[in-house]
């Protein structure tokens, strides 16, 4: 209970880490989904016929469409990377660390190999059910006295670190434990600094979306009408009532 209770502990932790790493680029996406809609006040408070000049002309409707649908791209665009930065990895994958934890305990419980490879699958069952099915899978082979690698043929590859820590263990005899958890220790320092990687990415991609999209927005629907309502201004003929 004490590991995994530590286990819990860590992910709560990396989850933590990760949702204050984006942060500041959680907060640059939201400002800057507005920013389309601060070239529209912009150019009012410059010169009103600016925003009529956006409904009532022909090349203004088109503008403001085109800002409009650019502006909501942006957006979904911004939220998007956003979530996938910050996003846990799949149940299967992160079971992985947990399955290795509870081997580890099992197998310090008094359990051979085969027993704790078929209690553990149980009790993976209804959290990553293609693990689970797989390890009892395997102590099954075993029983059956099939040999290390013919036990695990068939196992999705992300099992590998459990199969490879548990190696010389029924090769050799010897205590899983040191080799289980440093294999653990490895794939959680792996998971954290991939999380990491992503989040300080983000604080450069959300320059894509900026200058694809909500740059290009703010110039339609805030500039263009600023400056044909100046044109009209000076005698120029744009189209503003």
């Amino acid at each position: 209970m004490e590991a995994l209770a530590g286990r819990l502990a860590d992910t709560e932790d990396a989850e933590a880490r990760a949702e204050a790493g984006a942060a500041g680029a959680r907060l640059s996406a939201r400002i800057l989904g507005w920013l389309p809609a601060v070239g529209v006040v912009f150019a009012a408070a410059i010169d009103t016929r600016a925003v009529g000049w956006l409904v009532t002309s022909p090349l203004g409707g088109t503008c403001l469409v085109a800002g409009l649908l650019l502006t909501l791209a942006g957006r979904r665009w911004l939220a998007r990377m956003v979530r996938r930065a910050t996003a846990s990895p799949p149940a299967e994958e992160a079971a992985v660390p947990f399955a290795m934890l509870l081997t580890e305990v099992a197998v310090a419980s008094g359990l051979d190999v085969r027993g704790a490879l078929q209690g553990v699958g149980g009790a993976l069952e209804s959290l990553a059910p293609e693990n689970a099915e797989a390890l009892v899978e395997a102590a099954s082979r075993l029983r059956e006295g099939e040999g290390w690698d013919a036990a695990w043929e068939g196992a999705p590859p992300r099992l590998g670190p459990l199969k490879e820590a548990l190696r010389w263990c029924w090769v050799a005899g010897g205590a899983p434990g040191p080799a289980l958890a440093a294999a653990r220790l490895a794939l959680e320092r792996a998971e954290a600094s991939r999380r990491e990687a992503k989040v300080a990415e983000l604080g450069v991609r959300v320059a894509l979306p900026l200058s694809l999209c909500l740059l290009p927005a703010f110039v339609m629907i805030g500039v263009v009408p600023m400056l044909a309502a100046v044109a009209s201004g000076v005698g120029v003929g744009v189209g503003v009532g």
